[in-house]
């Protein structure tokens, strides 16, 4: 009876130990399940106001390309109407120097744009990883489903904004190539002025010349 009575007792301690370690797995899966589930819901919303204010910093940007692009086609107006070459190589030097400040902002935006890419990529990068996370909890499957879906949404704005980006860096490639037309036609117009000052010069020291020997032959009579 009383090695009954101690088997007993050591099943029930078993099978308090058993229990025991049950519970603790179960704590330890569940508070695991909780922060990557936690950290997921925190990763979807920083992703969500990371493109926020992606396509807020791209409307601030396109704004600020359709203001250089209208700056340049005041420039060319301006540059079709510069008469004569001397006038045309002063006004022309003036746009060259607003064109070399619209190539410097435009290359700050393309500085800007690339952050704003390698952003997007580090944000949908650690999304992938906290998905991964998830899948290795049975619990999560079914709320990593809709997590999915999500994302799929998520990644078509990211693609989207990304070729609002490419279009904003291209329109600042053209602003660059438009600098380097208006710097070739400055130089070329400095030419011309340089050449008629010249010719002035000549007409000018002639009329003198010519004044100067009319007037010897008048006082020898």
């Amino acid at each position: 009876a009383t090695e009954a009575a101690a088997a007993r007792a050591e099943a029930k301690r078993a099978a308090d130990a058993a229990r025991a370690a049950q519970l603790a797995q179960q704590t330890k899966l569940s508070a695991h399940e909780a922060e990557l589930n936690a950290g997921f819901e925190d990763t979807v919303q920083h992703l969500e106001q990371d493109l926020k204010e992606s396509h807020d910093e791209n409307a601030a940007l396109k704004t600020r390309i359709e203001k250089l692009n209208s700056q340049i086609t005041d420039l060319h107006d301006e540059a079709d109407v510069l008469r004569p070459a001397a006038e045309r190589a002063e006004r022309a030097e003036a746009a060259a120097a607003k064109l070399q400040e619209a190539a410097a902002e435009a290359r700050d935006l393309k500085a800007l744009l690339n952050a704003e890419e390698a952003g997007r990529a580090e944000a949908v990068e650690s999304l992938l990883v906290a998905e991964r996370e998830a899948q290795k909890v049975p619990g999560l499957q079914k709320q990593l489903e809709s997590y999915k879906k999500g994302k799929t949404e998520l990644e078509l704005k990211v693609r989207e904004a990304e070729a609002e980006a490419a279009a904003a860096r291209a329109r600042a490639d053209a602003l660059e190539a438009e600098k380097g037309a208006a710097d070739a036609a400055a130089r070329v117009y400095r030419k011309e002025g340089q050449c008629l000052r010249a010719e002035l010069e000549e007409a000018a020291a002639a009329a003198l010349a010519e004044g100067a020997g009319g007037g010897g032959g008048g006082l020898g009579g």
